[in-house]
């Protein structure tokens, strides 16, 4: 069994079952459950976490063999891209686009998703590190400002491809539930989403190491199954134009970002282009 597809079933074995035994023992202590979108299958819930682990661990698991840096760090790293966008940005367009945390529960929903995926997160640090030089990001002012600026356009240019198909869904309340805010709110929260993600995004790339393509790719594949395939797997409550068209959306959303990022925060260096043409390869 190679590294990747080791570190990738670990990685889901502890987000599953670190899920598991973790709901255990707050539905002992009688913590407030998260709540969960009408239509929900309550029978399908465990083998769609089952899946959802399984498209993380996979998902996340190149990004983890490309980070450099003592396993404290790529832990700590890890821990918080995946807390920021499998938790927080999730439980952030929900309590935004729906009713669900009308009566509340957004800070349980925080909590019972904390414990499985810094589990994960330990043992993606447990890869084996990368060969190469990090890539030493360039984090000036005006780089981490348009940084930031990028993604809700990224997110506005994408969601409207995808409004012909699913705007039905959220409008006069279709489906009960779902809400479609008014445009400064979708900016407002775009922005708070486009800060947290580069608060998470930014220690990954500070650990990034080896050749910069694979790394893009590592990094656009994460931020896919963190964001959008954790959940949309288990969104049983979705039409399927609908989980369709988010799912194409997001995918849009994300590989676009990570060039971005790739782009603003990690430019090529002369000195490192120069040395690439001379190794026999373009970056």
């Amino acid at each position: 069994m190679n590294d990747y597809v080791r570190i990738s079933l670990s990685a889901a074995c502890a987000c599953f079952f670190g899920g598991l035994v973790w709901d255990q023992l707050l539905d002992l202590s009688g913590f407030p459950a998260a709540p969960l979108p009408p239509g929900a299958v309550t029978e399908w819930i465990p083998p769609l976490r089952v899946a959802a682990a399984l498209c993380l661990g996979f998902g996340v698991a190149p990004l983890a063999l490309r980070l450099r840096g003592s396993r404290i760090q790529r832990w700590a790293a890890l821990s918080l891209f995946l807390f920021v966008t499998v938790a927080l940005n999730t439980n952030i367009e929900v309590l935004v686009f729906s009713t669900l945390f009308a009566a509340g529960g957004f800070a349980a929903a925080l909590i019972r998703a904390s414990v499985p995926l810094v589990a994960a997160a330990a043992v993606f640090a447990a890869a084996r590190q990368p060969d190469g030089m990090r890539l030493q990001p360039r984090l000036t002012p005006l780089r981490l400002l348009v940084a930031w600026m990028s993604f809700p356009v990224i997110y506005l240019v994408f969601g409207m491809a995808a409004g012909p198909v699913v705007i039905r869904y959220y409008e006069n309340g279709g489906m009960g539930w779902l809400l479609l805010p008014a445009m400064t709110t979708v900016l407002q929260t775009q922005l708070v989403r486009s800060a947290i993600y580069l608060i998470s995004v930014i220690p990954v790339l500070m650990l990034l190491a080896g050749e910069r393509k694979p790394a893009l790719a590592a990094l656009a594949a994460a931020l896919f199954s963190a964001i959008g395939l954790f959940g949309l797997v288990q969104s049983t409550w979705f039409p399927l134009p609908m989980l369709t068209a988010h799912t194409v959306e997001i995918l849009g959303d994300c590989a676009t970002y990570a060039i971005a990022l790739f782009w603003l925060l990690l430019p090529v260096r002369k000195a490192n282009a120069a040395h690439s043409v001379q190794a026999g390869y373009t970056t």
